[in-house]
């Protein structure tokens, strides 16, 4: 991958520039974890669908019970 397929895009006044760009994310993120470009799209659709799902589907992977209201 090139060093310009990293960089984000230009958009001024932006905090969050990678959040703006599908593909420049798609490559930060393949790039980062070593996953497939498909890996990391299909993760990315899941959270879209369902925030916060891969943080629980890590929670599951490892055994940890999530975390369950209670009033005391």
């Amino acid at each position: 991958m090139t060093e310009s397929a990293l960089l984000p895009p230009k958009s001024p006044g932006s905090l969050l520039a990678p959040l703006a760009d599908n593909q420049y994310l798609v490559n930060l993120l393949t790039e980062l974890t070593g996953h497939e470009r498909d890996t990391v799209r299909e993760k990315l659709a899941r959270e879209h669908r369902r925030l916060g799902s891969a943080v629980a589907e890590d929670m599951a992977r490892r055994g940890l019970a999530p975390y369950v209201w209670s009033e005391r």
